[in-house]
């Protein structure tokens, strides 16, 4: 194994003990059935290990992280990488001990540009 492999098992195990399990609901894009001329949703879901953060209050409640606004209420989501398909996308749902969640913004942690270690997404409650 690699340093990076290590630190993404490393992760997986401490999001896997310290965090909550989580469902990943995939929204993908309607597509188009040819054989029966109807438009079909094709969402998968992942199971998968993270920790929700709530975010500094500054200003009433409201911040700025990365230029982003990010509202009272908003969570930052640990997400662990290991066993997962796809990686997590703007707009997909995630479902954990804190109720559902919508991702606003994803952030690869992935320094070797090659093995992802863990995701840092932005989530709104639903």
């Amino acid at each position: 194994m690699s340093l990076y492999s290590d630190a993404q098992a490393i992760a997986g195990e401490m999001l896997t003990e310290f965090g909550a399990s989580l469902q990943l609901f995939h929204i993908n894009p309607n597509h188009y059935d040819v054989a029966t001329a109807t438009m079909i949703m094709l969402n998968t879901m992942e199971s998968t290990h993270g920790v929700f953060l709530n975010y500094p209050a500054k200003d009433g409640g409201v911040s700025q992280i990365d230029g982003t606004i990010t509202n009272k209420g908003d969570k930052r989501l640990l997400m662990s990488a290991v066993g997962l398909i796809a990686p997590p996308v703007i707009e997909d749902y995630v479902l954990g001990n804190l109720g559902s969640f919508t991702i606003k913004s994803v952030k690869t942690i992935c320094p070797d540009g090659g093995v992802v270690i863990m995701y840092d997404c932005r989530v709104v409650g639903t």
